[in-house]
């Protein structure tokens, strides 16, 4: 025996379902655009600073990883519309300070930063009103992981910028005189007998140390369980971004001084790419050999 269900209580499901459609649409309109305007804010610097060309495939691995738990994020929904209104007046806030603050000074990088925080603030009350707070924990680290992609304050990335700048010079100093290569040091300066050496922000080591930072992050969430390995994946990665690019200053070095200025500069922009491609592979050799030890360990306990 059969049971149909009454044709006006379809309608009346229907209607529900349309609602909540247009519902969603409406809470997420105005979120798409704030975060449209954030990216196209932040491909500026993309563009400009090579220190951050590798921002321009961060959102892409952001959106995989949503992508990749879409099902758990909206198989329950128990939306909490409380904070929508309240992020939405942050962020107005937000988007005016920065159109001040560009209107009277021009691009710079901390309001990038105060853009970010607004627009990340209306995508994660957004995500709560439609699906709530277990979504916005599922989402959480694809949001978050926005942030590298967008340049650090001056103040604090000049800071930065400026001790890897003369850690590098010192060290360098020290690696040529081993090698009976005369070299002195003037600030972020190497002056050699066949001219001088500047090490500038791209040659301090900061842009290594982002991407193994981004590396070490993507991988360690992709393939490690534990917060600890991830943790250590990252600071591993870290210890072998610098010495990578300790050794392109040392190796730029030695070829100025041996064959002149321009010998060095026809290697330069290669042998930093080769550098970055090493960082990579070291970083995902490192990624390979926890994630086996991690399953080694799950293994041991399962058997105890």
């Amino acid at each position: 025996m059969s049971v149909r269900t009454p044709p006006s209580v379809n309608v009346s499901v229907a209607r529900q379902s349309d609602t909540f459609q247009w519902q969603g649409w409406i809470l997420w309109l105005p979120t798409l655009a704030a975060l449209a305007y954030l990216l196209w804010d932040l491909q500026y610097w993309w563009s400009k600073n090579e220190d951050y060309n590798f921002g321009w495939i961060v959102p892409a691995f952001s959106a995989y990883l949503v992508y990749e738990n879409w099902s758990l994020i909206t198989s329950e929904k128990k939306p909490d519309v409380r904070w929508y209104i309240p992020a939405w007046i942050l962020a107005s806030v937000c988007f005016g300070v920065v159109s001040l603050y560009k209107s009277l000074i021009g691009p710079d990088q901390t309001p990038s930063w105060i853009l970010s925080l607004g627009t990340l603030a209306v995508v994660s009350a957004t995500i709560l009103a439609s699906w709530g707070w277990r979504a916005l924990r599922l989402c959480l680290f694809p949001l978050l992981f926005l942030l590298v992609a967008v340049p650090l304050p001056q103040s604090i990335w000049g800071g930065i910028s400026q001790s890897l700048q003369r850690v590098v010079a010192s060290l360098s100093v020290e690696i040529l005189g081993f090698m009976n290569i005369p070299v002195f040091q003037q600030g972020n300066t190497l002056e050699l007998v066949t001219g001088q050496l500047s090490i500038a922000d791209a040659c301090s080591g900061i842009r290594s140390l982002q991407l193994s930072i981004m590396l070490g992050l993507l991988l360690g969430k992709l393939f490690l369980k534990t917060y600890i390995m991830r943790g250590v994946l990252v600071l591993l990665g870290m210890m072998v971004a610098f010495p990578g690019n300790l050794f392109r200053t040392v190796f730029l070095t030695y070829i100025a001084h041996h064959e002149g200025m321009e010998a060095m500069r026809a290697i330069h922009d290669l042998l930093g790419w080769i550098v970055m491609g090493l960082i990579v592979l070291g970083v995902t050799v490192i990624c390979a050999v926890l994630y086996h030890t991690e399953k080694s360990a799950v293994s041991q306990q399962t058997h105890n």
